[in-house]
């Protein structure tokens, strides 16, 4: 008489156990799909190109995997010779962030230390390079007396950008290091308690399982007509 609550009380166990198995690897599939639906954007190329060397250039343009927010973006541009040819805020249309030069860069390695917001709100930041082959003409006039008291000032203005941009990148760093660190935080301890609550009721239902079919073959015992005489 109980063989067929038995067999019921394994089926419900065994849909059970496949619910919470479904349930673990939807957890799994989330907690392994959460570092790509965080990922801030990125980079993806510029004109001229990392790495390029073009005869001259009047303009530096960045484009980033989505469109950064139009919110404290800064573009730094340095030529060979420490002239800084762009130093503010830039064009962003887009995915392209655009920084036009105050005049031609001299030959040699020009520096593109770029800072915007990622379309997620957080900071982010970078450096490309790109090297002039022909002189702009303030290279070449640079042996003349006009331009000797620019070419002095150069040196004396690069500290002042670089203790100015530092600090502010150093804080935008810290900042989005801290709040990755408490989204992943939170997303283990979700994990760790849908883990614990799938547990918890297996073993409950499991426990009972084990003490009901004895209930019900001591209660069958009792109603048997041998053991009542």
């Amino acid at each position: 008489m109980t063989i067929a609550p038995r067999r019921a009380e394994q089926n419900r166990l065994r849909l059970l156990l496949a619910a919470a198995a479904s349930a673990a690897l939807a957890l799994v599939a989330a907690l392994f799909a959460a570092p790509a639906a965080l990922a801030h954007d990125s980079l993806t190329g510029s004109s001229p190109a990392d790495g390029e060397s073009v005869a001259t250039a009047d303009s530096i343009t960045l484009t980033y995997s989505a469109e950064p927010l139009d919110l404290s973006a800064r573009v730094v541009v340095k030529d060979s010779v420490g002239t800084v040819l762009f130093d503010g805020a830039p064009t962003i249309d887009g995915t392209s962030v655009t920084a036009d030069f105050s005049e031609a860069p001299a030959a040699g390695p020009v520096t593109v230390d770029w800072r915007v917001v990622s379309s997620d709100g957080h900071p982010i930041e970078g450096t490309t390079t790109f090297t002039v082959t022909e002189g702009g003409a303030a290279a070449s006039d640079s042996g003349g007396e006009g331009s000797a008291p620019a070419a002095s000032a150069s040196p004396s203005s690069q500290p002042a950008d670089a203790s100015s941009s530092t600090p502010a990148a150093s804080e935008a760093d810290e900042g989005t290091d801290g709040d990755d660190g408490g989204i992943g935080k939170s997303l283990i301890a979700a994990a760790v308690v849908v883990a614990a609550a799938l547990i918890v009721g297996i073993v409950v239902l499991v426990t009972r399982k084990d003490k009901n079919p004895d209930r019900g073959s001591a209660a069958g015992d009792d109603q048997r007509p041998g053991s009542q005489a």
